[in-house]
Order: structure tokens, then sequence, then C-alpha cells
């Protein structure tokens, strides 16, 4: 017990919840507990000397994903830029293309890949 103190103290910000309301701090109390409860489990399933190291991994996952979605956020929205500039409505551009058997195709490639290359860095 002496030890999820301590490492949800330190890893997952226990008692750093600065609400006033109950509900809140009983809140933020259960999510962290449910948090070290998977990160324990983590640990134990691809034997991590310690919780901090499984957080680490945890939070760098976290970081990578949410880089990943920024990028794909900017990349649509260039896209988009583009595509109004050149007077060429988006959703028709994207129903046009998914029409298209060859690039459809080549798109569900990509995406297969991408889910593959995921999966392998999760594994790893």
């Amino acid at each position: 017990m002496h030890n999820f103190f301590k490492e949800a103290k330190q890893y997952l910000r226990l008692g750093k919840c600065q609400s006033n309301d109950f509900d809140a701090q009983i809140a933020d109390i259960s999510i962290i507990m449910i948090a070290y409860m998977m990160l324990s489990l983590k640990k134990r399933f691809q034997a991590y000397n310690t919780i901090g190291g499984a957080f680490r991994d945890v939070r760098n996952e976290m970081i990578e994903d949410t880089l990943a979605e920024k990028l794909f956020g900017l990349f649509v929205e260039l896209v988009s830029s583009i595509l109004c500039r050149l007077d060429i409505n988006p959703i028709e551009f994207i129903r046009i293309m998914l029409e298209d058997s060859i690039l459809s195709e080549s798109i569900i490639d990509v995406l297969i890949k991408e889910m593959e290359e995921k999966n392998l860095r999760k594994a790893a």
C-alpha cells in the first residue's frame, strides 16, 4: 500500500487536485487509482522493473499519438485550404477519391500498413 501512495503521488499527481468540489476530489482519486491499476497490469505483463518505467512508456505513447493527431489535423487543413483555393469542394473530392478503385485500394493499403506499424511499436 505504501508503494501505491508513493508512486501515485510521484507519477500520477495524487493529491494535486485543487477543486473545492467533493465529487471532483473523489473522481480525481478514482481515476488515479484506475490508472495505477492499469499501469500495474502493464508492469506485470510486460516485465517492467517499476511503475515509473511503465508510466514513462505510456506517456510517450500518448505524446506520439497526440503529435500524430496534430500533424494529421494540419495536413487536413492544408489539403482543405488548397482545395478551396482551387474551388474544389473537399467533401466532393473525398467522395470522388473513394469511388476510384485504384486510389481507394491505395488508401486502404496505407491505413493497414500504418496500423500494423503502430501495433509493432506497441508490442516492442
